[in-house]
């Protein structure tokens, strides 16, 4: 008996994937790049400095998840 493996398949990546595959475009691949991106949660943005805040200020850092 042969046991499968489950592995845990985005439908939506699948098709992006088969797609920037079948047409071989810069928007296909693109689309592609970001919905991983995304979905990783990388994104160019995060790459940046918080801003500094004062020892007075009553505002709190966003907690990140």
């Amino acid at each position: 008996m042969t046991k499968k493996i489950k592995v845990a398949i985005d439908p939506v990546e699948t098709q992006l994937r088969f797609e920037a595959t079948f047409y071989g475009d810069w928007y296909s691949e693109s689309v592609l790049a970001a919905y991983i991106a995304e979905k990783s949660g990388y994104t160019p943005e995060s790459s940046r400095p918080e801003p500094a805040l004062d020892d007075t200020s009553d505002q709190k850092p966003a907690v990140e998840k």
